[in-house]
C-alpha cells in the first residue's frame, strides 16, 4: 500500500483481522486507533465501523482475513 493510501470508513456483516506484514500502518477501529507494525494485528468484530491507513512515507503490506460474504460485497462496491 502506498504512502497516504487507505480505506474508506465502512462496516461488514462479518469480522475481520487485520495483520500487518511490512511498513506501518493505522488501524481504526471503532473508537480506537492503533499504530501497527510488521506482526501488528487489529481483530474488527462485525458491524463496527472501521478503516486502514498508511500515514508513513513508505510501503506497506497487510493481510486482510474475513468472515462471511460482507467484505466481498465491499470490494464489488469499492470497484464500480
Amino acid at each position: 500500500m502506498s504512502p497516504g493510501a487507505g480505506s474508506p470508513l465502512h462496516t461488514i456483516s462479518g469480522d475481520k483481522l487485520f495483520v500487518v506484514l511490512d511498513g506501518e500502518l493505522v488501524l481504526i477501529i471503532g473508537d480506537d486507533e492503533h499504530v501497527a507494525g510488521p506482526g501488528g494485528t487489529g481483530f474488527v468484530p462485525t458491524g463496527v465501523a472501521h478503516r486502514f491507513e498508511n500515514r508513513s512515507d513508505r510501503e506497506a503490506r497487510l493481510l486482510v482475513v474475513t468472515s462471511g460474504a460482507g467484505h466481498v460485497r465491499f470490494l464489488a462496491g469499492m470497484a464500480d
